[in-house]
């Protein structure tokens, strides 16, 4: 439930309106797939320059300080994460087989108030430089697009060109993408109230512990009854319309 509202949650950005919201969004789209999908095969110094570049459209969209503050917590426990396991790689010394690694150095002077000069040397794996930009690119551009671009508008800009393919799983994964979508996008409606609400109840300092249990319990509870309430208002509307792949028609109506 923590990570939920970060992973679901309708996030396009209303206000204040940027350039980039007034780009086409199936211009946009199709050149974040495209850079996503290059990211991981080219050299470290394009990877240095995309990752300045991204940072400097993300600081052109005037986030307020609660959507950084999200977002620099994310990437610092993906820092982290990956650089407790860079360390942890040479800890087993029966491997049979072993590659070498290259490593960027970094030096970095200090001088302080006594005058005393000290200079600290900081190594860090190729891989492990390339791992995080990698990631802090991937994270960065997803966020922006769905800052930027509605979720339907995404949606229909990937599988209006993949309708034109007539095989049975393609067409599975996009009706499922869709429902699946829409499902989310209600559902996470829902579990943004009873947030809401559960905060608003629970912030009283001095609350006992019984009652903070008994709140806590009926959150839990009220999200699986809305969840069961949306699972059966989507299968039945399902059922009564007759809708399915046969007859499964997606227009691009949101422009």
């Amino acid at each position: 439930m923590k990570f939920f509202q970060v992973v679901c949650q309708y996030q396009y950005l209303h206000s204040p309106k940027t350039w980039l919201h007034k780009k086409y969004h199936n211009v946009k789209v199709t050149l974040f797939l495209f850079h996503l999908l290059l990211i991981p095969h080219v050299k470290l110094y394009y990877l240095i320059i995309s990752s300045v570049t991204i940072s400097i459209i993300l600081f052109s969209l005037k986030l307020n300080i609660e959507i950084q503050t999200n977002m620099f917590k994310t990437l610092l426990f993906c820092f982290l994460t990956l650089s407790i396991n860079g360390k942890n790689q040479s800890v087993d010394k029966r491997n049979l087989y072993k590659t070498r690694v290259g490593t960027y150095k970094f030096n970095i002077e200090s001088l302080y108030k006594t005058l005393v000069h000290r200079k600290l040397e900081v190594e860090i794996p190729e891989l492990l430089l390339r791992t995080l930009l990698i990631s802090y690119i991937y994270i960065i551009s997803i966020k922006i697009m769905m800052l930027t671009i509605k979720y339907e508008k995404i949606v229909t800009s990937i599988t209006l060109p993949m309708r034109q393919l007539k095989h049975h799983v393609i067409q599975d994964v996009i009706f499922t993408t869709i429902l699946g979508l829409q499902f989310l996008d209600t559902l996470s409606t829902q579990v943004t109230l009873l947030y809401i609400a559960y905060k608003i109840r629970g912030q009283n300092c001095n609350i006992d512990i019984y009652y903070s249990t008994r709140i806590k319990y009926l959150f839990v509870k009220d999200f699986f009854i809305v969840l069961a309430h949306y699972i059966t208002a989507l299968s039945s509307s399902l059922h009564n319309r007759d809708i399915n792949l046969q007859n499964l028609h997606c227009l691009d109506v949101c422009d």
